[in-house]
């Protein structure tokens, strides 16, 4: 009988998550329909049965999506004073001020949503958007970085430092960035664009170093002093072995992504044999360690840049579709792994 008790309100709490699931799936096809004036009165019937305030809160993404983002913002306001209050009420409600150029709302209510979500990156990410509309570039790009130092697994912050770093000295960061956005991301359309940011960035290196002779890939490029070196000695490290190791490389003509690729190679090559990542630890360069000694780091690289050079993949992907196949069904099964020593952000190696 005990037994019978027990097990009565979960399977009662199972059957009212499949009722609220197939309530959402209802509503979202009246919503992908356009069929918006339907789902508001489809959810409203529901939440008025159900009492659940999901239901509310789906309300207020058709509101978002119609742009009405005064009646979102009604909605959102009762559900953030409840304590059950979840991150998603938070996220939406700061998109809503910002929208309607309420910055000054949509930092407190996304700064509340932080004090009561601080593992969450995805309000670092919206915060700092709305910092980065009210031109506080430099705590816009603080708020990434914690975010990724909390949540290192949510990508849009990785995308957001890259395109900050990109226009700085700093060039390593903004890579590390693009590369792990790369790795972790699901969305495609912005991996074609980090991909081709990322080509650029060695594009200008390269075409900078063939008339100056030095690789300025980080601020202190050309005179790197002691002080320096103990502020930032992964920049250094970093900046030392990419100057010793492009001397090798053939930079004849236009940049290629097998110019990058050769490059990459020697570079990881040399900071492995120094045993740079025992002092250094990040993902990156455990990641390449790991497809070299697979063999895959060739096609790895080839796929990373490839929207830099459409002609270039096209042809590398005729003549090497075996290993192109063999990396991507190995890193469907493989996913970049990032914990608390590896995780990399700018300030990780300061002391």
């Amino acid at each position: 009988m005990k037994l019978i008790l027990f097990l009565f309100p979960i399977l009662f709490m199972n059957l009212y998550s499949l009722q609220n699931d197939e309530y959402k799936a209802k509503a979202m096809e009246l919503i992908n329909e356009r069929e918006f004036e339907k789902a508001h009165q489809y959810l409203d019937s529901i939440y008025k049965i159900t009492k659940d305030d999901v239901f509310k809160y789906e309300r207020a993404v058709i509101y978002y999506r119609q742009k009405m983002f005064r009646e979102a913002i009604e909605l959102l306001e009762t559900l953030i004073i409840k304590p059950e209050a979840k991150i998603e009420y938070y996220q939406l409600l700061g998109s809503c001020y910002d929208f309607e150029a309420d910055k000054t709302n949509a930092v407190q209510v996304l700064t509340e949503g932080l004090f009561k979500f601080p593992d969450q990156g995805n309000l670092y990410y919206e915060l700092g958007v709305t910092k980065l509309g009210m031109q506080e570039r430099q705590e816009a790009a603080d708020l990434w970085e914690k975010g990724i130092y909390v949540d290192p697994y949510y990508d849009k912050n990785y995308f957001q430092l890259l395109k900050y770093y990109r226009n700085t000295d700093f060039k390593i960061v903004a890579m590390m960035y693009g590369e792990i956005f790369m790795n972790i991301s699901n969305d495609d359309k912005k991996k074609q664009e980090v991909s081709g940011i990322m080509f650029d960035i060695y594009k200008n290196l390269f075409d900078e170093y063939k008339v100056s002779q030095v690789l300025k890939m980080s601020a202190f490029s050309r005179d790197f002093k002691i002080d320096d070196a103990v502020e930032y000695p992964f920049l250094f490290k970093y900046q030392e072995i990419a100057n010793q190791v492009i001397k090798k490389i053939d930079l004849k003509g236009e940049t290629t992504i097998k110019m990058i690729n050769d490059f990459r190679i020697e570079f990881l090559n040399a900071w492995n044999e120094g045993q740079n990542n025992e002092f250094y630890p990040t993902v990156i360069f455990e990641y390449q360690s790991v497809l070299k000694g697979r063999d895959m780091i060739e096609p790895y690289n080839y796929l990373l840049f490839s929207a830099g050079n459409i002609d270039e993949i096209k042809s590398y992907a005729s003549l090497n579709r075996d290993k192109i196949i063999k990396l991507v069904n190995w890193q469907d099964a493989n996913r970049m792994e990032i914990n608390g020593e590896n995780k990399y952000f700018s300030q990780k190696f300061r002391p």
